[in-house]
């Protein structure tokens, strides 16, 4: 089940927006607070004490694991590299399972079962790295090179660049991944590429942790805008091969420290569900997770163990690649956020323009408007501490109803920090735009993307003369939409882990 969950975070998002409850009196959210009130976030376990040291009670358990392996099996585990056979890999074992130290010695033998079936592909993926290596690097990873293309949207950031408390972050964009691809992919090859994955993560892991002195896990984050996980769902093949795939991370216990889905559907009323069901299916996995809402940057990077501020630049120039490097990007109620940002150093000035146009074959509603946001992130004032996130100057709000298609400003940074600037879509569900960001240093105005464009600069602020409008004509209608796309997510969700269950428990019985 655990298996089954991650893979439904990888490639799964609400369902696409409709309608979001937003109160009339608040039309747009304070700083970072996403496009409805803050996000919910499971995940209050302190930094401390999720990647504490083996305590010397762990440490006489792992002597206890030790001893009641059978003689074959010490002997396999003595030949094993020094990450896998040392006390703190044993530790992860216990900490999977606390207090049931006959359900963690049979996840060890297990383990060891499987690195015995899988020798020759371990030894191929540890010969593509060192065992000295710190940064993750996925042309190390076993496959083709059209495998590789499918995972294209995945990149790494290394602790230098990762959470506020020092972890790395594995990275995924889960709009750009192509299921209909992922189906035409052997078992074989997925197989071999998820071990190999494995295999150089724990390594990094281990050598982090002996120099830093504390258990290191990876942090996975998925910017799940514009995906829905009915595409997921409705392929049973997809499905198989994402539950055979991530199960083999069944294998290695307590590396994953916190997953961040962020970019969910305003409103959440899909996460509700779903966060429901899996605390009651598996409260474990749920207990790990951070969850938030399009434009929320207060939760999604600002707590200690989510997002730093230093891996916003370096995500938002991947979500650049990604889309060839495209200048103009559509916006839209299905994928209503586009952003940039930008490092800066003490007393550095920034200036940015934001441009509006049609979609091609879709024309901007007239009841429509995209709000342009421009915040400020520090880093925490001590290491694994709260970052935090300022407004830099009050919001603009761009379309057809306020008259105005073009916006920008300035600012000067008085620490060092990281200077992002958002495009937020709001009106009914039919409307598009396509939106362009320019971020430069310096001081002077940024060239118009569109001569014809209508300049709606720094000193337009505060709500549009609509805006309450705005957001209750989005109130009224269309609620049909989302109301039955969560109707079907949720069953077909509860019909998923129901089976898996059930498999589960024949398979034990069986055993």
């Amino acid at each position: 089940v655990g298996a089954s969950l991650r893979g439904w975070c990888i490639c799964s998002s609400p369902a696409p927006a409709g309608v979001h409850d937003t109160d009339d009196s608040a039309a747009f959210p304070s700083a970072g607070s996403g496009a409805s009130g803050p996000s919910a976030c499971s995940s209050t376990e302190p930094s401390e004490r999720a990647y504490a040291w083996p305590s010397d009670e762990e440490l006489a358990q792992v002597v206890e694991l030790r001893a009641a392996l059978t003689p074959q099996e010490r002997l396999q585990l003595a030949a094993e590299p020094v990450d896998i056979k040392s006390d703190l890999f044993m530790s992860r074992f216990l900490r999977s399972s606390p207090g049931d130290l006959p359900k963690s010695l049979k996840a060890v033998q297990r383990h060891l079962t499987y690195r015995s079936k899988f020798a020759t592909i371990i030894a191929r993926s540890r010969a593509r790295f060192g065992p000295e290596a710190t940064d993750f690097d996925f042309s190390r990873t076993l496959g083709s090179p059209q495998l590789h293309a499918l995972f294209r949207s995945n990149f790494e950031l290394s602790t230098r660049a990762g959470t506020n408390d020092g972890m790395p972050v594995a990275f995924m964009v889960t709009r750009f991944f192509d299921v209909r691809k992922f189906t035409n992919s052997s078992q074989e090859e997925l197989t071999e590429w998820m071990i190999s994955v494995l295999e150089q993560r724990v390594v990094l892991l281990h050598n982090q942790s002996m120099k830093e002195h504390r258990m290191a896990k990876v942090v996975e984050a998925k910017d799940c805008m514009s995906t829905s996980i009915l595409q997921l769902i409705g392929s049973p093949r997809a499905l198989m091969l994402l539950s055979r795939t991530l199960g083999y991370t069944d294998f290695y216990p307590e590396i994953l420290g916190v997953m961040v889905l962020f970019n969910l559907d305003p409103g959440m009323k899909t996460m509700k569900l779903i966060r429901r069901a899996i605390g009651l299916i598996c409260p474990h996995v749920l207990r790990k997770c951070i969850f938030a809402e399009v434009g929320d940057w207060s939760t999604c990077v600002c707590l200690p163990r989510s997002l730093s501020p230093a891996a916003l630049p370096l995500y938002s120039a991947h979500i650049e690649t990604l889309q060839d490097g495209a200048l103009w990007e559509d916006v839209s109620s299905d994928r209503p956020l586009a952003h940039r940002a930008k490092a800066m150093v003490s007393g550095e000035s920034c200036r940015w323009r934001v441009s509006l146009r049609d979609t091609a074959g879709r024309r901007i509603v007239s009841e429509s408007a995209v709000r342009v946001s421009a915040w400020f992130f520090e880093e925490a004032a001590k290491f694994g501490g709260q970052a935090s996130v300022t407004c830099c100057q009050e919001p603009i709000v761009l379309g057809p109803k306020v008259d105005a298609t073009s916006g920008f400003g300035s600012f000067t940074a008085p620490r060092h920090g990281v200077l992002l600037v958002e495009v937020l879509m709001w009106g009914r569900s039919r409307s598009a735009a396509t939106v362009a960001i320019t971020l430069e240093v310096g001081d002077g105005e940024v060239p118009a993307h569109d001569a014809s464009g209508r300049a709606a600069g720094g000193g337009v602020s505060g709500d549009p003369p609509a805006a309450s409008a705005i957001v209750a004509r989005r109130r009224s209608g269309g609620g049909g939409r989302e109301s039955l796309s969560v109707a079907w997510v949720l069953v077909l969700l509860l019909s998923w882990l129901v089976f898996h269950v059930a498999a589960e428990r024949f398979l034990s019985v069986l055993g």
